[in-house]
């Protein structure tokens, strides 16, 4: 693979890579240079690459952030339902383009965006210091510097975490999880399916306990149905292996589960089980309470 747009940019120069789910269609790569670059569909001018949203078939330098900005991280988010993109910034700073219809951009509003701008911080937050995407809607969430978890975007569901289910969230707010405890690690799940709105969010607090919410968000958590405010999942048994490290929401479909990695290499389900997609042991259709996966 080489990346092209004036000249040719070898593979082993690429010394960071964000793909986008399969829905997506595109995907980031960060060169030694400092340099941000991105291929696929540019939907919503969502790369960034020009002033409109031709699609790229070569690596193409993405433009619009900050001269001498120093990248932390990208996040795709969303799909072709609505796709979007977030990049945080050494400096702390996150700057956002793409599909904004149900107010990933945080600025108050609920438009889509051709270029990257940078998305308003909540009062008392000075810097953020990791982020997340998803959705199949554009979703966001990221830590603040004064210990909270915020996010914006889609939230019919409740799948933001922000204890309501306020459609459309359009500034940044605080995810209700316990105090004092932010987030290490969130993934999403879940569609629409014709129906109904089946989002679903999986979340590893620094506290190393897993939570969720959304539409399957009481799945692994003593129950079934939907939460708008993230429940902590108990302790199996044994608890001493249960060290997560690692959660993961199954993909962008109607019935979704979720798994979680622990540090001794185990693994747990719960969720949507059809066809034994979970991979848990005895098969339960629903296993509401998390379940051990087999590996063989």
């Amino acid at each position: 693979m080489r990346c092209k747009k004036t000249g040719e940019v070898a593979l082993e120069d690429v010394i960071d890579f964000w793909p986008g789910h399969g829905d997506y269609n595109a995907c980031f790569a960060l060169t030694r240079d400092g340099s941000l670059r991105a291929v696929g569909a540019n939907s919503w001018g969502k790369l960034e690459v020009d002033d409109g949203t031709t699609n790229k078939t070569l690596f193409t330098q993405v433009a619009g952030l900050p001269g001498g900005a120093v990248i932390r991280k990208v996040a795709p988010c969303g799909s072709s339902r609505g796709a979007a993109t977030a990049v945080l910034l050494k400096d702390g700073s996150i700057w956002t383009a793409g599909y904004g219809g149900q107010g990933f951009h945080g600025d108050g509003a609920a438009g889509h965006r051709h270029g990257f701008a940078r998305l308003p911080l909540p009062d008392g937050v000075s810097a953020a210091t990791d982020l997340w995407g998803g959705g199949e809607y554009a979703q966001l969430w990221f830590n603040g510097d004064d210990g909270n978890t915020y996010a914006c975007g889609y939230n019919g569901v409740g799948q933001l975490g922000i204890g309501n289910t306020t459609g459309n969230v359009t500034v940044p707010t605080r995810v209700a999880l316990p105090d004092g405890v932010t987030a290490r690690m969130i993934s999403t799940g879940g569609a629409y399916d014709g129906s109904a709105h089946r989002h679903s969010t999986v979340m590893l607090g620094a506290d190393s306990r897993v939570y969720s919410c959304g539409h399957y968000g009481r799945y692994g958590a003593w129950g079934s149905g939907q939460t708008a405010t993230p429940l902590e999942w108990p302790l199996p048994v044994p608890p001493a292996d249960w060290d997560p490290v690692e959660v993961v929401a199954h993909g962008y479909t109607s019935e979704p589960g979720f798994f979680v990695r622990s540090a001794c290499g185990t693994v747990w389900a719960a969720g949507r089980n059809a066809h034994n997609k979970l991979g848990v042991e005895g098969g339960a259709h629903y296993p509401t309470v998390m379940a051990r996966v087999g590996l063989y």
